[in-house]
């Protein structure tokens, strides 16, 4: 669970990004994904550096919180209202299109620029990642220049496609609250996996490089 948790903080595509993001944009999105026949959707919330995704594992919802300034990473359990707490490396949630992190990209993946594209209003960089690791596959990623944030990735690897787009974005200010630990929640050493989060992770969350 431990090294499940860690995963969850690297953001796209699948790289470890090691340098500081400014991320002054916040906004609130609907990651859509598609793989498999199957269609999922996580809820994205943003506010600077911290991040905060929802999803549903088998029949359990889960939040996620990721608070760089504070090095932790909370996994929090509505249902039960339960969190586990890791400590982070504040660098490891940032963003593998920044520039400052060209040389860590490279590690993992040559990049390749294809260009600007406009997805659902927002104007993108578009990029091809080909991964070292062949069974990583190639990725496309398009990252909204204003959102400085990928809104669209399609991947391609040994475990078949799989498409996930931002949906419903909504750019502003996001609440304090929905970063913080609601009152009444009880702290647990983990928490405890359902099968489907054994096999997979929340949908629209990048697969880990090796």
């Amino acid at each position: 669970m431990m090294k499940r948790l860690s995963w969850l903080s690297a953001v796209c595509a699948g790289v470890l990004c090691l340098a500081a993001w400014c991320g002054a944009v916040e906004f609130s999105a609907e990651m859509v994904t598609k793989v498999g026949g199957k269609t999922t959707t996580t809820k994205l919330f943003r506010k600077g550096e911290q991040k905060r995704t929802e999803f549903t594992a088998g029949p359990i919802g889960r939040i996620i919180i990721i608070r760089p300034n504070n090095r932790v990473e909370w996994m929090l359990t509505p249902s039960t209202k339960t969190y586990s707490e890791i400590v982070i490396d504040p660098k490891m949630s940032q963003g593998w299109w920044m520039p400052k992190n060209a040389a860590e990209l490279s590690k993992s993946a040559v990049k390749k620029s294809l260009g600007a594209e406009t997805i659902n209003g927002f104007v993108c960089d578009k990029f091809e990642l080909t991964y070292k690791d062949k069974a990583m596959g190639i990725s496309i990623e398009w990252v909204a220049r204003d959102l400085e944030w990928p809104i669209r990735s399609e991947s391609r690897s040994a475990d078949g496609t799989k498409v996930t787009e931002a949906k419903n974005i909504k750019v502003g200010p996001q609440p304090a609250r929905l970063f913080e630990i609601p009152k009444g929640y009880t702290k647990t050493p983990t928490e405890p996996e359902t099968p489907e989060e054994t096999k997979t992770p929340p949908e629209g969350t990048p697969p880990e490089p090796k």
